[in-house]
C-alpha cells in the first residue's frame, strides 16, 4: 500500500522511503544468501548506517572546530565502507571491520575533543563490547573475542594512545561547565548506545 502525506505543494511517498531504507539495508543480501548470513548481513547494514549518520551528526556539533569537522565527516566515509565490502559478499570482513573501525574512531575523536577538557568519553566504548556478539555467528567464536579482546584493550589504554596522539592523559572524570560540552558527551553515549 502506498501512502502520501500531503502539506500544500509537498509530497511525502513513505512507501518509497520504506523501500529505499529496504535497499540500503539489503545490501549484499540475496535470494542465495543463507538466512542466517542475510540476518547478521542486515544487522551490520543498519549499524553502518546509523554509524554514517552519527559521524555526520557530530561533524554538525563540531562544525566551529575545523579539524574535528574533517575528521568526523572523514570518520563517516570510513565506516560507510562497510557497505561496500557486504556488496562485494565479503561479510564477515565487513563485520570484521565495523566493529574495529567504530572504537577506534570512538578513541581518535574523544581524545580531539578532550583538548576542550570535555567528559572523559571512554566510557562510549562500553556498549560496543556487545556488538561482535550481535553481529558474528556462534562459528566465529574467535572473531567475537579477538574483537571483544580489542575493545577491551582500547578501553584499558584509550588515556595512553591519546597521551602520544594528542599529547594529554585524562585521569579523571572532570567536567568543565558549558552547555556544547555536556551534549557533545551526551550526544556521543547516546549515538554509541543506539550503534550497538
Amino acid at each position: 500500500m502506498e501512502i502520501t502525506f500531503d502539506r500544500g505543494s509537498h509530497t511525502f511517498n513513505w512507501d518509497k522511503m520504506n523501500r529505499f531504507w529496504k535497499d540500503i539495508t539489503r545490501i549484499g543480501v540475496d535470494h542465495l544468501t543463507p538466512p542466517i548470513t542475510a540476518k547478521k548481513t542486515i544487522l551490520a547494514n543498519i549499524f553502518t548506517i546509523y554509524g554514517f549518520l552519527a559521524m555526520m551528526f557530530l561533524s554538525v556539533i563540531f562544525i566551529e572546530n575545523t579539524y574535528l569537522f574533517y575528521t568526523t565527516v572523514i570518520s563517516s566515509v570510513i565506516t560507510s565502507l562497510a557497505l561496500l565490502f557486504n556488496h562485494l559478499k565479503k561479510y564477515t570482513f565487513a563485520r570484521l571491520y565495523l566493529v574495529m573501525i567504530i572504537p577506534f574512531l570512538i578513541v581518535i575523536i574523544s581524545g580531539a575533543t578532550l583538548k576542550q577538557s570535555i567528559i572523559n568519553q571512554k566510557l562510549m566504548l562500553l556498549p560496543i563490547l556487545v556488538a561482535p556478539i550481535i553481529l558474528f555467528e556462534k562459528k566465529h567464536w574467535y572473531l567475537i573475542l579477538l574483537c571483544m579482546s580489542y575493545i577491551g584493550l582500547l578501553f584499558v589504554f584509550f588515556d595512553v594512545i591519546n597521551g602520544k596522539l594528542y599529547g594529554h592523559y585524562v585521569t579523571n572524570m572532570n567536567v568543565e561547565p558549558g552547555l556544547k560540552s555536556q551534549i557533545s558527551f551526551i550526544a556521543n553515549l547516546v549515538i554509541s548506545f543506539i550503534l550497538f
